[in-house]
């Protein structure tokens, strides 16, 4: 026991020296744990002490022993994103997809603290890009996502990642997306091929959700990349962005071409609580019920839809009028 305790207190000192000699005294457990529940080998790999865990692996130390959060020394690895222990920990032949106490594997952790090379490591030794946490079912990308780690999505991408799968609420990793502020995030995966049009279990689209969260980026770009503009479930996206009183959302709707007068929603449910609370909002709207489009403005609402996202580097270079081109990328017309 004594053994075990100068190995801790050699580790905290960083004496690394002192720490190998001890592992070949008499009588020291290289799976002891005597400190704080955490093996030799996990506390090791928590202080980044390379050559102290390639020593404990070469005596057999236990590369699955979880701690009291049930973390396992690569768990600790990925956290930190140490690739050379984590290599050491692969070669050693460690289980790559055990979960913690809250259901994340290893690559969950890597994802969620942005360590590319440790997520490059496991998926080069083959763990399973999509593998989900084991009580929220969210895989590796949602948890990029919603830890708005850009790069990692990236990653994730070019390393073929299936990008829909539904979490048990049914909701894909754009449905996160469009529930954080990274632009980005939400455009990468778009033009990955994410399904813009699926639904989470109460019938919500990424778009649908976008309204909600009054993120008119968000809303722009899955509008201009097609989507089903009066797509709804109980409420439409107008009703939603009138609830929310978002002024510049219903008019950035309107803007794109909504057409208030065939909302059924909006009608049956919005429209007597607008008169009596937003007055002045609902007068907006019914004078664009009473005004609709002209053939200019479903010309410039086609242009928008064909140039899809790449509208603000692609309109600036048309053989048009500058008004023309300034009124085309004006998110708001009326």
């Amino acid at each position: 026991m004594a053994v075990n305790k100068m190995f801790i207190s050699a580790l905290k000192r960083n004496d690394i020296d002192r720490a190998i000699s001890l592992m070949i005294t008499p009588g020291y457990n290289v799976n002891s744990t005597a400190y704080k529940d955490c093996t030799p080998l996990i506390l090791s790999t928590k202080l980044g002490l390379v050559k102290v865990v390639q020593q404990l692996l070469s005596l057999g130390a236990d590369t699955n022993w979880q701690d009291k959060n049930s973390r396992s020394a690569l768990t600790h690895a990925c956290i930190s994103g140490n690739t050379e222990i984590i290599r050491e920990l692969i070669k050693a032949g460690c289980n790559l997809n055990r979960p913690t106490a809250f259901g994340d594997r290893p690559i969950h952790e890597a994802v969620v603290y942005g360590r590319l090379e440790a997520v490059e490591e496991l998926l080069k030794a083959g763990v399973d890009i999509n593998s989900k946490n084991s009580i929220t079912r969210q895989t590796a990308l949602q948890l990029a996502v919603l830890s708005e780690q850009k790069e990692v999505v990236d990653l994730l991408i070019q390393k073929n990642v299936a990008i829909d799968i539904p979490t048990f609420e049914g909701e894909t990793a754009l449905h996160y997306a469009v529930q954080i502020n990274d632009f980005r995030i939400v455009k990468n995966l778009i033009v990955a091929g994410a399904s813009i049009h699926k639904k989470n279990y109460i019938g919500e689209t990424p778009y649908l959700l976008a309204v909600q969260e009054g993120k008119i980026d968000h809303v722009k770009t899955l509008i201009l990349a097609g989507c089903k503009i009066y797509s709804s479930s109980y409420m439409s996206p107008l009703s939603l962005a009138c609830t929310n009183y978002n002024p510049t959302m219903v008019k950035y709707l309107l803007s794109e071409g909504y057409n208030a007068s065939e909302d059924k929603s909006f009608r049956q449910h919005i429209y007597i609580k607008m008169e009596e609370r937003h007055p002045q909002l609902l007068d907006y709207v019914y004078n664009r019920c009473s005004n609709p489009c002209s053939l200019k403005e479903h010309c410039r609402i086609y242009i928008r839809r064909l140039l899809n996202n790449d509208m603000d580097e692609v309109v600036p270079g048309l053989a048009l009028p500058k008004t023309l081109k300034e009124w085309i990328l004006m998110d708001v017309i009326y």
